[in-house]
């Protein structure tokens, strides 16, 4: 039951509570309700569990992850030591100790949970769950948008309490807020669905929901229900392409095109047809309606043809600095959000001059604009380069595995096959969107990153045991000659 609920849980991260020490996590619902799920897994089992939940190379890998964090950070707050963006290192390993323990929770959770192949099916079932959840509330928002008055007040609940927010529960006290009147769609216009804004949004649809619909429909196998019956998962991915390419965020544009190029190729004629007269309507109604509709001219205008010269400014100068910053902690990484002063210090001259570079002094805190320079600025490239070695030994495993298991000719043959593509989809697409920025540690990323990790256990489990069988029934088969 446990392995449904993780999913669906993962996708709530408004934040609930105010408990600062707890950093991340301490301020949403996923650190305490896993932590009960664990806690009853612990007792379900009582205390039975395989020796390899965390092996000896998981646990040098955090002492050594540990003893590099400390040593950046050091380095750092000397560094820093004048300057305003100064952190004390002592407190900042302290969060980033409370932060390695909210991962954890999450690995464990998993781990504990998903043990067996009607685990996987489980937690596959709660996923789509999470899908449907995320794809309804972000398609009232649609509705909302581009038929006024519809749905508002659907709208405004899931706003005023569902809406994950930056700033949490002070966030709409501000003047200049998202969600000044009660929701983000409300206030700006946008579709977000349950993340903080647009992008959060088309992110994890991208990363998180799509590479599952794309290999469910590749392989004209159903994952969330393990069966051939694809038809709601071909209606799911056009719905979620709308919303992308609706949502009024360029890297949304790009995700939603990106997505249905990908999978018009799986599709069978009959649907690539349905897109092809999808595509022309939608062309239709945007000469002879979208053209004088606000919101569609609002889309051409700001995120296709033109965008904020701030913004643009900002965040190319923050990549320069952030990838400058890189190198001054190439081996061990500056340390857990000590990216602030690296950035400050190179930020280049001509992208100090606008309001968002004034307001990030202000706050002393420069934002990651890039996920992937920000995990090699934070942490490193020793780091970095052995967490890429092990998902790539991982993929390669997986891979392997599959193929045996087709050889042995095993009934869960396409379980399996699918969601390995479900996996080269998530770590692609992953990569992808770490170009940009979004909260790469998020609960949905972590379940489902966890997910696949256990799953490869799991098919070598199903291997042998298949190996197993087929050997005793031959051995059978000799006594009875």
């Amino acid at each position: 039951m446990l392995s449904y609920l993780i999913a669906p849980i993962s996708i709530f991260i408004a934040v609930y509570f105010n408990i600062s020490v707890l950093g991340y996590y301490g301020d949403r619902i996923q650190l305490y309700v896993y932590s009960v799920f664990i806690v009853a897994a612990v007792l379900w089992k009582k205390g039975e569990f395989n020796r390899d939940i965390i092996n000896k190379k998981v646990i040098l890998f955090i002492v050594a992850l540990i003893g590099l964090q400390g040593l950046g950070l050091l380095i750092s707050s000397l560094r820093a030591a004048d300057s305003i963006y100064y952190r004390s290192p002592l407190k900042m390993f302290a969060g980033f100790l409370v932060f390695l323990f909210g991962v954890l929770v999450h690995y464990l959770v998993v781990k504990l949970t998903v043990n067996t192949k009607r685990d996987i099916e489980k937690f596959s079932k709660g996923l789509w769950y999470a899908i449907v959840i995320s794809t309804l509330v972000s398609l009232f928002q649609f509705l909302y948008i581009v038929i006024p008055g519809s749905f508002q007040s659907i709208v405004h609940f899931i706003g005023t309490y569902l809406e994950a927010r930056w700033g949490g529960k002070e966030a709409n006290l501000s003047l200049d807020s998202y969600y000044l009147m009660g929701s983000y769609a409300e206030t700006v216009k946008r579709i977000n669905g349950l993340t903080e804004e647009a992008s959060s949004m088309a992110t994890l649809f991208f990363v998180a929901f799509i590479p599952f619909l794309l290999a469910s429909i590749k392989n004209r196998y159903n994952l969330f229900h393990q069966n051939r019956n694809t038809k709601r998962l071909y209606i799911t991915l056009i719905l979620m392409v709308i919303i992308l390419i609706s949502a009024k965020t360029s890297s949304g544009i790009l995700f939603g095109i990106l997505a249905l190029v990908l999978a018009y190729r799986y599709f069978n004629k009959r649907y690539q047809l349905l897109v092809l007269a999808c595509a022309f309507v939608a062309i239709i109604i945007f000469i002879g309606y979208g053209i004088q509709n606000n919101y569609f001219e609002y889309i051409i205008q700001n995120f296709i043809l033109s965008k904020n010269e701030n913004s643009i400014s900002t965040r190319t100068g923050g990549t320069i600095a952030l990838l400058k910053s890189s190198f001054f902690g190439f081996f061990t990484g500056v340390g857990y959000e000590y990216h602030a002063y690296y950035i400050g210090t190179y930020m280049p001259e001509w992208a100090r001059h606008n309001i968002e570079y004034f307001q990030a002094v202000k706050n002393r805190d420069f934002p990651i604009v890039s996920v992937a320079l920000g995990w090699l600025t934070d942490y490193g490239v020793l780091v970095v380069g052995l967490v890429f070695w092990y998902v790539r030994n991982k993929l390669k495993s997986f891979k392997k595995n599959v193929e045996i298991l087709q050889k042995q000719g095993n009934s869960e043959e396409m379980l399996f096959v699918t969601l390995y593509d479900a996996m080269r989809y998530y770590l692609i697409f992953a990569l992808l969107a770490s170009c940009l920025l979004y909260v790469w540690y998020a609960s949905t990323y972590l379940v489902i990153f966890f997910f696949f990790i256990v799953t490869v256990k799991i098919l070598k489990k199903t291997i042998i045991n298949s190996a197993i069988e087929t050997e005793h029934s031959v051995v059978e088969s000799k006594k009875c000659v």
